[in-house]
């Protein structure tokens, strides 16, 4: 029998994300910044009309006979900016006054056959892009096992680098799989 496993966005954690769309952005921000391109645990966005938090809570999941504490992608209200962000300089304004025009997930699938049979398919969203007036930039986790969030921009999203973190099983004679990744408008 063939395991399915869904860790993606619910409902409301998409409306929360489309609720940004056309406010201006101000600035990401977290507590635990290495830099402006990684961040740990959590990532808030302040936009003119509200904040968001995206973050990596961990979650016990089998994902084909592999059980493991894997990272889960969610999205909430976020409170106030954090004194200690303020403290660190883990502010970042690149982006700021730009309108939020376009909003995607990321949602990779892997899909595992063994002896040319089907064994399990794991799909999750892995990231979330903004396409901002002259910049798109991404928010995307490190790896399946990570707490890690690599942060990119670039001029356009077809230009954005985005790893592909569910890649890490290895076929061989006996164990085949596949990658595919969609581009989950935020509407």
């Amino acid at each position: 029998m063939m395991q399915v496993t869904r860790l993606v966005l619910s409902e409301a954690e998409q409306r929360l994300l489309a609720s940004l769309r056309g406010s201006e952005w101000v600035h990401l921000s977290g507590d635990m910044f290495d830099n402006e391109f990684l961040a740990w645990d959590a990532v808030r966005l302040q936009c003119s009309t509200s904040a968001i938090l995206i973050e990596l809570p961990r979650e016990v999941i089998d994902i084909g006979g592999d059980c493991d504490d894997y990272a889960v992608l969610h999205i909430r209200p976020a409170s106030s900016l954090s004194a200690a962000a303020e403290r660190a300089g883990s502010v970042y304004y690149q982006g700021r006054g730009e309108t939020v025009r376009n909003i995607w997930v990321i949602r990779d699938t892997v899909t595992g056959t063994r002896t040319e049979h089907p064994d399990f398919t794991h799909t999750a969203d892995v990231a979330v892009v903004f396409g901002l007036d002259t910049m798109s930039t991404s928010i995307q986790r490190a790896g399946r096992f990570s707490d890690a969030f690599l942060i990119r921009r670039s001029p356009t999203r077809e230009e954005l680098s985005l790893p592909d973190t569910e890649d890490e099983w290895e076929s061989d004679l006996l164990d085949q799989y596949t990658v595919s990744r969609e581009w989950i408008p935020i509407v």
